[in-house]
């Protein structure tokens, strides 16, 4: 085990301990719309984010996974109204292999 602050000095363990404990990491809930994973995949240059469920990560949610979602409708209508649906339904969707929708 490392000794911090033997290592770096106790000027250099405070900071690294004050940036953890302000880091808040981007993360999505299974409750949020299609749309707004992709703009906050998109604004912060993420290919991937965890998915979490009441306050506990239950896996990962890729952009490309999405992308294949919203592209596999047949139609543009269909493509606009996948837009829409919550992360938990388009994963499981996804996860039957794009069967339904």
């Amino acid at each position: 085990m490392i000794d911090c602050q033997k290592n770096y000095g106790p000027d250099l363990t405070k900071d690294i301990v004050e940036v953890l404990k302000a880091w808040k990491p981007i993360v999505l809930d299974q409750d949020q719309l299609v749309y707004e994973a992709i703009n906050i995949m998109a604004t912060h240059h993420c290919k991937s984010l965890p998915l979490q469920r009441d306050g506990r990560c239950i896996g990962t949610i890729r952009m490309k996974d999405l992308i294949r979602f919203i592209e596999a409708g047949p139609t543009p209508e269909v493509i606009c109204h996948k837009l829409n649906y919550t992360l938990y339904s388009a994963l499981h969707i996804i996860s039957k292999g794009f069967k339904q929708a």
